[in-house]
């Protein structure tokens, strides 16, 4: 067997050959070829380090390259800024100076923006009970920036159609509705030990309300009781028993002003006197129209006039007079009031302070109006008054006492006679059995649209409240839960108002001179207000209510009482120089109003208001009780400034009309009026002569939203402002004029609101309220409305004080 030989090239050994057989010969070529395998993945290994460390050393290079490149770069820039190193390091000190500045600005800017309202919701029963009440009020289906009144209160109107029982109804009445149940309440459960003590003012109330409801005990008498007093005065020329020979026009004039506080040709009051407001005054005003209006009485076709005509006959007939003498008597006094209307000055100029504040002797006046006996009927009126010619009384207007004057003197008795006899009956008519106060009810809903008489409860709760005004206020106040902390309310949305207008004011330097401005300021520092009854204990109450004693079931007889008592304190308050005494005069007037009283400088809330369900609210909700209590209370303090009560000063003395300074607040308050009507008229709001009509109180209202909404944007609502369930996407701001529109839903008949046009001060609310918003920028504001929205203030008077 051949050998064969192999060269074992590179393989381990001494370089010799080897012999090797066939069968070995495969293994070796084998593992040559590994060897060889592997040999060329070393090199390719070693290779591909090699490449790595020269690409590295390429890229290190291209680095350098490019640092160096741009370091080039910025030196020639440096060059070209004339940079050197110290003045490099100048700028750099500089920017980082800027930043940290700037950076400062950004955190003062936002330790002193605004904080946005707390988003939490309140959710006590009391909040979701009101929110449910404003979204059952609400029409979320409307538009708000194009009809904000169906908005707030369509759900409202839905939900509270016109009682049978009323001619005109709104959200204060309906909670008023709701006090006088509450009042009705606490005196039928009264205890018999109360009701029995004599000297008890709850128990004297409970009787006077016991006899008014006591009808089978009124029934009987029908008009006996008003007929002994027309014949204890001469008789009736209408009903034919005048006796003609013994009637004293005087004395009979006497007795109906100073017994009967009847008004026939004039009214006689006791008012703060405005030159010295510790003291009261006599004041006489026109008076002894039986209509609303003196227009009613010339326009033909009337149909008031017609009523009233229609009333007078068959009230003549009632009391015995024949259809044909009850006829002629309708006419005759028609045409006779007519002629006192014709000297009667319009109501707008019976407003103002500077016409109808004239003080006269009685001396004086005796002069200006012989055939009026004044020292006769001034003494039998006010017995302590101390009446001689010297006594200085204030007069509304010279001219219409010298003109009534000059009507008395050329009247015939009888039909002087008649007149007086009217106006004593049309004092008692609702005090008499039902067919008489039925009658007069007819004629009442006739010229208003009412459809229905009241429930007699309700009639007596009435007519208990007006006689014991301050009685009830007192009895509402010891009821009134949370009293306290609704007074504090009230005190603070005042303050917080008083300072926002007092801000407003030293800010307007361009607007006001220094000596205006410190007037301005000075009565405003120095008013206060006051909140509720004034009677804070049982002795008080008693003490003022004790000359009044009533008897059990005799209706007429305590109503005769009581007017009685009312003129006692008439008196009393001629004499009277408590300063309290001013207030319970305007509270006894204005039981549910907030009003501002200009000799006292005060603003008078009533405790009626107290009552208000939005004042149950905590002040976290202070946009809620701004946009409707708020408003009110804003209205008053505008008021102060206004054309009538801005002639008042701090202390409350009248000012006069010469004065500069006076006349250029009453100038500017009278250019926001203009220019109100003109816009007005412009947006076709109503008919021009009852926009002129009620533009006083337009412009009034109107301040009173600026100062409210002005105190609401000046608090810091981030930490207090709690949001209403489902009412969470509201601001502040527009849940203050939700509360705002919603505060003056009202709903009326179509008779009610042909007087309001005819001879109201006060525009209708939904006309009112769409006029002022349309002056509100911001209410466009709060409800974000775009430019093309009907409610959009594109114009605007500007702010009224």
């Amino acid at each position: 067997m051949e050998s064969q030989v192999v060269e074992n090239k590179g393989l381990p050994g001494n370089g010799l050959t080897d012999s090797v057989s066939p069968e070995e010969g495969e293994p070796l070529r084998s593992n040559s070829k590994r060897g060889k395998n592997k040999q060329k993945k070393e090199q390719i290994s070693m290779g591909a380090k090699q490449s790595d460390r020269e690409l590295d050393e390429d890229s290190g290079d291209e680095d350098r390259d490019s640092r160096a490149s741009r370091k080039s770069r910025l030196e020639v820039c440096a060059r070209k800024c004339r940079l050197t190193p110290k003045r490099s390091l100048i700028y750099l000190l500089f920017c980082s100076f800027l930043i940290f500045f700037l950076l400062l600005i950004l955190i003062i800017l936002a330790a002193l923006w605004p904080s946005s309202p707390s988003l939490t919701t309140c959710q006590t029963a009391q909040c979701h009970a009101y929110s449910a009440q404003i979204l059952g009020s609400l029409n979320a289906s409307a538009e708000p920036c194009q009809d904000f009144w169906e908005f707030g209160c369509g759900g409202w109107l839905q939900t509270n159609r016109l009682p049978d029982t009323r001619a005109y109804w709104d959200s204060k009445l309906e909670n008023y509705l709701q006090v006088k149940g509450n009042v009705r309440t606490l005196l039928n459960t009264l205890p018999r030990s109360v009701i029995d003590q004599p000297h008890s003012v709850i128990g004297k109330m409970k009787r006077f309300y016991d006899s008014c409801m006591a009808t089978e005990y009124i029934e009987p008498d029908g008009s006996k009781p008003l007929l002994r007093i027309i014949n204890d005065l001469g008789g009736w020329h209408a009903l034919r028993d005048f006796r003609k020979s013994e009637f004293e026009f005087p004395r009979v004039l006497r007795k109906l002003h100073a017994d009967h506080l009847a008004s026939p040709y004039f009214q006689v009051r006791v008012v703060p006197d405005p030159s010295v407001p510790s003291r009261n005054i006599i004041k006489i005003s026109p008076g002894g129209l039986s209509l609303p209006d003196k227009k009613y009485y010339y326009e033909l076709e009337n149909k008031v006039a017609e009523a009233f005509q229609v009333h007078l006959k068959d009230m003549a007939q009632s009391l015995g007079a024949s259809s044909l003498n009850a006829g002629l008597f309708a006419k005759e006094l028609f045409n006779y009031e007519k002629r006192i209307a014709d000297v009667t000055p319009p109501p707008e100029s019976l407003r103002d302070p500077v016409e109808t504040l004239q003080t006269v002797t009685v001396s004086e006046l005796r002069g200006m109006s012989t055939n009026i006996f004044w020292d006769d009927l001034l003494k039998s009126m006010f017995p302590q008054g101390n009446i001689n010619d010297h006594t200085q009384v204030l007069v509304a207007s010279k001219e219409y006492l010298t003109d009534i004057s000059s009507i008395i003197s050329s009247t015939d008795p009888s039909t002087k006679n008649n007149y007086l006899m009217w106006h004593l009956t049309k004092k008692y008519l609702p005090y008499m059995s039902r067919e008489y106060a039925e009658a007069y009810d007819i004629f009442l809903r006739e010229i208003s649209g009412r459809r229905k008489p009241i429930p007699r409860w309700e009639f007596c709760i009435d007519e208990t409240i007006h006689f014991f005004s301050h009685a009830v206020d007192f009895l509402l106040s010891e009821n009134c839960k949370d009293r306290s902390e609704k007074v504090e309310k009230v005190t603070d949305m005042f303050e917080s108002m008083q300072r926002s207008l007092t801000n407003r004011i030293n800010d307007a330097t361009t607007k006001f001179d220094e000596s205006i401005r410190n007037l301005l300021l000075d009565k405003l520092r120095l008013m206060t207000v006051h909140v509720g009854t004034p009677f804070t204990n049982q002795t008080l109450i008693k003490d003022f209510y004790g000359g009044l004693n009533l008897h059990k079931k005799e209706w007429f007889t305590n109503v005769r009482i009581a007017i009685e008592f009312e003129r006692s304190l008439e008196k009393r308050t001629l004499t009277n120089t408590q300063r309290d005494a001013p207030i319970l005069h305007l509270l006894a007037q204005h039981p549910n109003n907030i009003q501002f009283l200009p000799t006292s400088n005060l603003v008078v809330v009533p405790e009626l208001i107290l009552q208000q369900p939005v004042l149950q609210l905590g002040s976290s909700h202070l946009p809620l009780l701004l946009g409707s209590v708020g408003v009110e209370i804003g209205e008053a303090i505008a008021q102060a400034f206004g054309i009538e009560q801005g002639l008042y000063g701090s202390g409350g003395n009248l000012m006069s009309d010469k004065d500069s300074k006076v006349q250029i607040i009453r100038d500017m308050i009278d250019q926001k009026r203009t220019c109100l009507v003109s816009f007005f008229v412009n947006i076709r709001l109503d008919d021009t002569d009852y926009i002129e009509r009620t533009s006083l109180d337009t412009t009034m209202h109107l301040a009173g939203i600026q100062i409210a909404l002005d105190a609401l944007l000046n608090h810091d609502l981030g930490t207090i402002f709690l949001g209403l369930p489902a009412l969470e996407n509201f601001p502040p701001n527009a849940l203050f004029f939700l509360s705002y529109i919603q505060s003056q839903c009202s709903v009326q008949s179509l008779l009610y609101h042909d007087l309001e046009h005819y001879s109201f001060t006060t525009l209708s609310h939904d006309h009112r309220t769409k006029g002022v918003l349309r002056q509100l920028v911001g209410f466009t504001d709060a409800m974000e409305c775009p430019s093309s929205s009907e409610l959009y203030a594109d114009f605007s008077c500007g702010v009224v004080i």
